[in-house]
């Protein structure tokens, strides 16, 4: 649904099926909301911010105590779709990230923002980028075991 152009009905069908008991169907959802909101159609402007709501809401059922199907991937596609928001995806990310009752969820919001994968692709970052992200990631991580050895050259 996400090729159907400038379709207010897709988008109320999309953030519907936000909703969906089969969570690969929700998944699918937030990414196909991610790539409409990112085109910025004029005629999907107004549901951007319902668009932004649903998305939160799927995010935070990734948080501590998840039991969903897809509790180990599904929160990529969902922070995806929120970055495609710029601004108002990181927004709803940072305050993810910044609440201190649900490690669980800041620590999987510290992976949305920094070790980016998105329809498949890898992270491919320089080791001085690996470090940045890492220094990043909350204090009570355990960060140890986060680096890989360094290869002698």
């Amino acid at each position: 649904m996400a090729n159907i152009r400038k379709s207010p009905q897709a988008v109320e069908a999309l953030l519907e099926a936000t909703r969906h008991e089969d969570r690969v169907v929700a998944d699918r959802a937030a990414t196909s909301l991610g790539l409409i909101a990112a085109r910025g159609e004029a005629e999907i402007a107004p549901l951007r911010p319902r668009i932004v709501a649903a998305l939160q809401q799927l995010y935070t059922q990734f948080g501590g105590g998840c039991t969903r199907a897809d509790a180990d991937w599904g929160y990529h596609p969902v922070g995806n779709a929120l970055l495609k928001l710029d601004k108002d995806g990181e927004a709803v990310l940072e305050g993810f990230r910044e609440q201190t009752k649900d490690r669980r969820l800041a620590d999987l919001v510290w992976r949305s923002l920094w070790i980016r994968q998105d329809n498949g692709t890898f992270s491919e970052v320089t080791e001085a980028e690996n470090e940045v992200a890492i220094r990043a990631c909350p204090a009570w991580l355990d960060t140890k075991h986060s680096t890989a050895p360094r290869l002698m050259q």
